[in-house]
């Protein structure tokens, strides 16, 4: 499967697409378009990757992806997953509509989404208002108001955070683009298993110290943390749904000695494994 620009057919009566996704397989690979995309996760987890952001995603995530920035999500467990999307070009409101300087505020947002960005709870919570309206009323000026005032409520949040690195590029080719894909796929795959670098670096087509470099540049870590990070965004999945034991739960990830287990769980996740399910199976509660 080769990554490729994304195609999004808008309507030609509409200037923007807004849609419901429910599903019990979410299937999003890393892609990108030149679309601006809002992201509002009602139910479901998984994990997704923005940029070089990798994190877990659940309930109430909001997110502003903006356009040509590389991402995916995946599905982790069976809760159906439920989102909201809308996707509209930055000219969807007119060519120089946001130069006037009222629109200033979203403007600079827009640019910052480059990044990928996330919101406080308050203005996610108002958010996700405007956005079910905006899937739910038809053709016509209510729409367009109701993207406007999405977009001033995200860009007066004085609490939103980019979440791709400050030095992250994407991918400059296609080719840069396409063997990123084949990396990420084969770690989502692969995760729990023994994983070498020269092994992954063979399927990139690179040798082992041009693919370190290529990862590094790619996604501002080393191969080998961002497969920890991998393994224990899965971990601790595992230490809220399961009574498992820590230790069975820590080769089931993929780390084959529990001391260093504990030391990176604590070193990510600020608390012990066992601490991390007690103080969060004490909260949901």
């Amino acid at each position: 499967m080769k990554a490729s620009q994304e195609d999004i057919i808008i309507k030609s009566e509409e200037s923007f697409q807004c849609f419901q996704v429910i599903t019990d397989k979410l299937v999003c690979p890393y892609h990108y378009h030149p679309e601006i995309e809002i992201v509002h996760i009602q139910s479901g987890r998984g994990q997704r990757l923005i940029g070089d952001f990798q994190s877990d995603f659940g309930k109430g995530d909001f997110v502003l992806i903006g356009s040509g920035l590389p991402h995916m999500y995946t599905q982790v467990g069976d809760d159906t997953v439920k989102s909201y999307c809308l996707q509209f070009k930055a000219q969807a409101l007119g060519t120089d509509f946001l130069k006037i300087p009222e629109m200033a505020k979203i403007a600079a947002m827009l640019e910052r989404a480059k990044r990928g960005m996330t919101f406080s709870n308050d203005v996610e919570e108002k958010a996700k208002k405007i956005l079910a309206r905006a899937n739910r009323v038809g053709a016509g000026p209510a729409r367009i108001c109701a993207l406007i005032e999405l977009l001033e409520l995200l860009s007066e949040d004085e609490e939103s955070k980019c979440l791709a690195s400050l030095s992250y590029n994407a991918p400059s080719s296609p080719k840069e683009l396409d063997r990123q894909e084949k990396v990420i796929n084969y770690l989502n795959q692969h995760w729990p298993e023994p994983i070498k670098l020269a092994e992954v670096a063979k399927i990139a087509g690179l040798h082992p110290n041009s693919f370190s470099r290529f990862f590094r540049k790619c996604f501002r870590r080393t191969f080998q943390q961002y497969l920890i990070e991998l393994r224990l965004s899965h971990a601790a999945r595992l230490l809220l749904e399961n009574n498992d034991t820590i230790t069975g739960i820590a080769f089931d990830c993929g780390f084959s000695d529990l001391s260093n287990f504990n030391r990176q769980f604590l070193k990510n996740y600020g608390s012990t494994p066992r601490d991390y399910r007690k103080r969060l199976s004490t909260g949901r509660k």
